[in-house]
């Protein structure tokens, strides 16, 4: 989660009443002075792309942990976040017994951790920073190396990332979770339509309701976007 979908976390927290998700660390990790813009310009975020494109951020982040916390009564004890970015998750953390592997590009997690210092948000001993650079095939070694643990259930959440990736990075990202985890593990991710059926939906080719509310609705969802490549060659894209 880059500072796009930090900011708009954080807006959620002081626009949006109820909240769908809440996250008390989501202000503090953005800075204080990207909370004082924030809160200068509080009027772009009541646009309604961005209204809908916040809702969908919290509905996501809201998702995959409440199915995380179901995973937990499972027996679930690790959870590897893909991509973390700014995820506050680890630094709230209700669940003393659950391992957190927060994995992300180097300089990311030099960045994040950055800001983590700057917001004087404590590093719990139950979080692990995982270095990979998700384009290259080393997910695996890393995780293992970081002390990740095989034979245990594991929830694996993948958010915010999948639409950066072309097929072939995606690929072997999921098959290296694939080969790490096992039988009853769980994976969460979102993922957006192939450009050619974004271009029917935005023309307003779809069946059913055709009113203005909805085809809004429709155009913000799919103003997160995603590359062709971010679909496999054998799905049809019509």
């Amino acid at each position: 989660m880059g500072h796009y979908a930090a900011s708009q976390r954080a807006a959620h927290q002081i626009l949006d009443n109820p909240k769908i998700f809440e996250d008390p660390f989501a202000l503090r990790i953005i800075g204080a002075e990207a909370e004082s813009r924030l809160r200068s310009g509080l009027a772009q975020f009541q646009k309604p792309a961005e209204r809908d494109l916040r809702a969908f951020m919290a509905v996501r982040n809201r998702y995959a942990e409440d199915e995380l916390a179901r995973s937990i009564q499972m027996g679930v004890r690790q959870y590897v976040i893909l991509g973390a970015g700014l995820d506050t998750f680890a630094y709230r953390n209700p669940f003393p017994f659950l391992r957190v592997f927060e994995v992300d590009h180097p300089a990311t997690q030099a960045w994040k951790r950055s800001c983590l210092e700057k917001a004087a948000i404590p590093i719990p001993p139950s979080v692990t920073y995982v270095s990979v650079d998700l384009a290259r095939p080393t997910l695996s070694n890393a995780l293992r190396e970081s002390g990740f643990k095989s034979d245990e259930l594991t929830f694996v959440s993948f958010i915010g990332v999948v639409r950066y990736l072309s097929w072939e990075i995606l690929e072997s990202v999921l098959s290296s979770i694939v080969s790490l985890v096992p039988a009853g593990s769980e994976l969460v991710f979102d993922f957006a339509p192939p450009s050619s059926l974004r271009q029917r939906l935005r023309a307003g080719a779809w069946s059913g309701v055709r009113d203005d509310e909805t085809h809004r609705r429709v155009l913000a969802v799919l103003a997160c976007g995603s590359n062709d490549h971010a679909v496999p060659p054998s799905i049809p894209s019509t």
